[in-house]
Parts: C-alpha cells; sequence; structure tokens
C-alpha cells in the first residue's frame, strides 16, 4: 500500500472511499490515516492462484508475474496517468 499511496501522491491521483455517495478522494500529504477503513484498497492475489499462472503462463519465470496486488488510482487526466506508468 504504501508505493501506491505514494504514486497517487506524486501524480495527483485520487482513491474510491467507502461513505455514503461513493466519491473519490486524494490522501493529502501521504497521511492515509483519516482515511484508514474507508479506503477501497484492492486485495492481493491469492497465493495458489499465483503459483498456478507462473508455472502455466510464465514457464517457472516468477518475475513475469506482475498483478500480485490489485490497487486502484484514478487520475484527472491521461498525461498524469501516462506519467505514473513511466514510473519503475
Amino acid at each position: 500500500m504504501p508505493k501506491v499511496l505514494d504514486l497517487a501522491g506524486r501524480f495527483g491521483g485520487v482513491f474510491p472511499v467507502w461513505d455514503e455517495e461513493c466519491l473519490f478522494e486524494g490522501c493529502a500529504d501521504r497521511d492515509w490515516v483519516s482515511y484508514k477503513g474507508r479506503l477501497r484498497m484492492g486485495a492481493i492475489k491469492n497465493p495458489e492462484r499465483g503459483i498456478e499462472k507462473v508455472d502455466s503462463a510464465y514457464g517457472g519465470d516468477v518475475s513475469r508475474l506482475l498483478d500480485v496486488c490489485r490497487e486502484t488510482i484514478v487520475f484527472e487526466s491521461l498525461e498524469k496517468l501516462a506519467d505514473c506508468l513511466q514510473v519503475r
């Protein structure tokens, strides 16, 4: 989660939060404590499914497994999204 919060903070991304209006909010200054329990953070891939995918789709090369966690960051523009995607 810290990596996702860092990327969102650096590129102006926001997260879905649990509230009555289903709004999107940013985590100002990467301070997510006030959002604890409200952020809709994604789940981590089931380990058995990860092993299965590495074996069946990637020939045992675990470095190709890139979707271990699923997070949602919403950006105001394609430019900001593209900038974020270029970070390694």
